[in-house]
């Protein structure tokens, strides 16, 4: 994880100098066994990560049904992000 937000990070502020905004995806463990970022929760953590506005969540519902259920909660908790 370490080194994914290095990696993040150096991504994102040279995208920014370009105005492109990066996208994470929570991908569930059933269809992606050993994917880093599994849960929206992760994906949120990551997107906080690097401080900057041009990391953003990309929202999944299917993925995010897959592991945490609950699509309504789901979409009250990261609405605003």
């Amino acid at each position: 994880m370490d080194r994914y937000l290095e990696n993040l990070i150096y991504a994102a502020d040279k995208a920014a100098s370009h105005g492109i905004t990066l996208l994470v995806e929570a991908i569930n463990p059933a269809d992606m066994p050993n994917y880093l970022v599994q849960t929206q929760a992760e994906s949120s953590a990551v997107c906080a990560a690097p401080g900057t506005s041009n990391v953003r969540m990309q929202l999944d519902l299917y993925h995010m049904q897959m592991t945490e259920a609950g699509l309504a909660n789901g979409l009250r908790r990261y609405r605003t992000l």
